[in-house]
């Protein structure tokens, strides 16, 4: 696990601090696990995302022609 370092104004971080112990847990695990949701809701935007468009490319697109010339036989002209 990668360690990161942060600036905080002092009062912020005391009264984070004050959270954390109302919650029994510490600042590093508020923070770890604000970071992992976030983190998790990004990626379950993109793959949502991901979805639409694929649904909407099959949804707007036309169906193609059965292909009876070849790329050569184009050339042939």
């Amino acid at each position: 696990m990668a360690n990161i370092t942060l600036s905080l104004d002092d009062a912020v971080i005391r009264v984070a601090r004050k959270v954390a112990i109302d919650n029994c847990t510490t600042l590093t695990a508020m923070i770890r696990a604000y970071i992992n949701s976030l983190a998790s809701r990004y990626q379950d935007n993109v793959a949502a995302s991901i979805v639409r468009v694929e649904e909407s490319f099959l949804k707007h697109s036309a169906p193609r022609a059965k292909r009876t010339r070849g790329r050569d036989d184009l050339y042939d002209r």
